[in-house]
């Protein structure tokens, strides 16, 4: 449940309603979350190096992309 309890939030969000950010409470009300949640904020060595090397990968197919976008267009003119 939300720990704002609908104070200080407008129309739509009282007990019993909807919370109006659809994605939840990031970047939203500011109310600190819903109780009982927890979110990490560090990683360890092991889930730091895979999250990097996903990056890495990712920006490698997207450097790929945009060379093949070049050439396609340098081959029309």
């Amino acid at each position: 449940m939300c720990q704002c309890q609908g104070r200080g939030h407008g129309p739509g969000h009282g007990p019993g309603q909807r919370h109006p950010h659809d994605r939840g409470h990031h970047g939203g009300c500011g109310c600190g979350g819903h109780g009982g949640e927890f979110q990490r904020r560090f990683y360890g060595k092991e889930e730091k190096l895979g999250k990097l090397e996903k990056y890495l990968s990712d920006l490698k197919k997207e450097v790929k992309a945009v060379e093949e976008l070049i050439k396609e267009i340098k081959e029309e003119g």
